[in-house]
């Protein structure tokens, strides 16, 4: 494939995922003890991973104040996809409403 460079990485060296590996295995078992606001922002037909990958997150991190929200016009880069611009609006009401929280209690 020509120019393929544009599209992403032109191969993937096996160590990026021996990394990967050792990332998951590490953070999951800290899961339970992350006690911080989350949001997850996952397109549903993203192209190079799952939202089961979300929900397993979602599903086992030890925050009280999360949330999980699904774009269904959107693939990998959700930043610069069809809802960036939600996807900022998300983010930008999920900051404001913890920031709320955190001075309201100052």
């Amino acid at each position: 494939m020509e120019n393929v460079c544009q599209y992403g990485y032109p191969y993937w060296p096996i160590t990026l995922f021996c990394q990967l590996h050792l990332l998951v295995k590490h953070v999951t078992g800290k899961l339970p003890k992350m006690n911080f606001p989350v949001q997850l922002i996952q397109a549903k037909d993203d192209d190079m991973t799952s939202i089961k990958n979300s929900k397993f997150i979602y599903d086992r991190i030890g925050s009280e104040v999360k949330e999980m929200v699904l774009l269904y016009n959107s693939y990998h880069v959700i930043t610069a996809d069809h809802e960036r611009d939600l996807v900022a609006e998300k983010a930008e009401g999920f900051f404001a409403r913890i920031s709320e929280k955190f001075y309201q209690g100052k």
